[in-house]
């Protein structure tokens, strides 16, 4: 019986320098590629019309991988605790926060898939050129007023003592709808009171008071994302672009988030 890693695939965003990660990757240990021969994956489900160079790219590199999805993230990080999986790839700070839950797991860095680090983008529609120039402009505003680094100190390496972002109250004539899964603490969750939370929610109003917008988030689940974009039900979502071309359809503004790949192994 083949042993069963599960793999993250998730919308995560993470920062630091010029698209430098935060997390200190150097302190752990390399994956040996070869380690995953054989083994079957487990990934959330995603976006399929974005993500199909990526499985083709894995397929390709591991000799005999097979790939599982399941519905969410919350669900593949339970088959990892419970013993259903050996591992999942995650980037560095989201597998070191799932460790501070469960110290029993071990952390590999997991370079092999990708020619440098992870990149996080936010994805909209390619019509709306106004819109990506404008997020454009904020992004390398927040590279260098401290924003980001505030941000991930907040909801990151505090993320115990960070509280749910409330909108500042200013209305706007304008609304930008955002894609969130409220499935991936630190960075995206809902708090107890059933509100949005976490670096994204705090991301988008920081973005929101700079564009004169006003943020409304819109909890969606990863795999629906896609379709909700071109649907018109929301403006951008947040996604990685390592290892394949997107879809003439959509485009990515620049890399505001970086992460080390890693793999989270029982």
């Amino acid at each position: 019986m083949k042993k069963v890693i599960a793999l993250g695939l998730i919308l995560m965003v993470f920062v630091g320098g010029t698209v430098t990660a935060w997390a200190q990757e150097e302190a752990y240990p390399r994956l040996d590629i070869t380690e995953l021969a054989g083994k079957t994956l487990v990934s959330v489900n995603g976006p399929s019309e974005i993500e199909k160079g990526l499985m083709e790219n894995i397929f390709s590199l591991i000799p005999g991988l097979e790939m599982v999805s399941m519905p969410s993230f919350s669900q593949v990080l339970a088959a990892l605790i419970g013993g259903r999986g050996d591992g999942v790839m995650l980037p560095m700070n989201a597998a070191r926060f799932v460790q501070t839950q469960n110290p029993e797991l071990v952390i590999k860095r997991f370079e092999a898939l990708f020619d440098e680090e992870m990149r996080f983008f936010m994805i909209a529609r390619s019509q709306d050129k106004e819109l990506i120039l404008k997020l454009n402009e904020a992004i390398r505003l927040f590279w260098t007023d401290g924003t980001l680094d505030r941000l991930y100190e907040q909801h990151i390496a505090h993320f115990e003592e960070a509280t749910a972002q409330r909108p500042s109250g200013t209305q706007f004539e304008q609304t930008l709808y955002v894609g969130v899964s409220g499935d991936v603490p630190p960075i995206d969750y809902i708090g107890a009171d059933g509100v949005p939370a976490g670096f994204n929610v705090g991301y988008m109003e920081a973005l929101g008071e700079k564009l004169n917008m006003n943020v409304a988030l819109v909890v969606i689940p990863y795999d629906a994302q896609y379709q909700a974009l071109m649907s018109g039900k929301i403006d951008v979502f947040f996604f990685y672009t390592q290892v394949y071309e997107l879809p003439e359809s959509i485009a990515k503004t620049e890399a505001y988030m970086a992460d080390v790949p890693c793999m989270l192994l029982r």
